[in-house]
């Protein structure tokens, strides 16, 4: 397994995009609120530390699922629709940190009802600038090969079941980056992502999140459904 630690300055965080965790882009806090944004920024910056692992198996896709060794995924027809090209599927993990968690946990234990719900929009644009640092790791070695990727697909989305956690870790060694699964398969710590990526001389990047995304209730697609 490779694993990497990311020192927190080069994750390049954009603090204006936590607002679009909640829909409300450009954002701003004023008055004592951005005096806690402040406070969460800085205390974040100091405790976070950010890593991510991952493992390259050899594999096929059927068209209705993946077969990893002994491992079955079953992400649904669309998604290993995609990956039929496939010959090699790289499991990645990334997280923002045990530290981070505890971070969290210590506002919300505090009261610090503010200053813990700036701290849970900043573990959400950690955990994804993490997971696409990794996927450009992935990729980028992958293209040095002659090799190319898919997008990355992750249990929760679309009409991958996130029950399909377990198999997808079974993949990595136990508890990568501090991870491990709650029996319904979630992640702890919470801030933290997992994907697969398909590995191929004549793969091609297929639709990817809203694109294929189902539900319709999101936030996105209602903002969009508003222009």
């Amino acid at each position: 397994m490779i694993q990497k630690s990311i020192p927190f300055p080069e994750l390049g965080i954009r603090w204006d995009r936590l607002w679009d965790e909640t829909g409300n882009g450009g954002y701003v806090p004023e008055g004592d609120s951005a005096i806690l944004f402040g406070e969460v920024r800085e205390e974040i910056s100091r405790i976070c530390r950010p890593m991510y692992c991952y493992e390259i198996h050899e594999g096929r896709s059927t068209g209705e699922r993946i077969e990893i060794g002994k491992t079955i995924l079953s992400p649904g027809k669309r998604i290993a629709g995609y990956l039929t090209e496939a010959d090699r599927f790289a499991i990645y993990a990334g997280t923002a940190g045990v530290e981070f968690e505890e971070y969290c946990r210590s506002l919300s234990n505090g009261g610090n009802i503010v200053k813990a719900f700036f701290a849970d929009l900043a573990g959400s644009v950690i955990a994804e600038t993490v997971s696409a640092i990794a996927f450009a790791d992935i990729a980028q070695k992958q293209e040095s090969l002659g090799l190319r990727t898919s997008f990355a697909y992750s249990p929760g989305h679309c009409e991958w079941s996130v029950a399909d956690q377990k198999a997808l870790f079974s993949l990595l060694p136990p508890e990568p980056c501090g991870i491990r699964l709650t029996e319904s398969g979630l992640m702890i710590p919470v801030k933290s992502v997992s994907n697969l990526v398909g590995i191929g001389r004549n793969i091609e990047k297929k639709p990817y999140g809203c694109a294929i995304c189902t539900f319709e209730g999101c936030y996105k697609k209602l903002k969009k459904q508003k222009k």
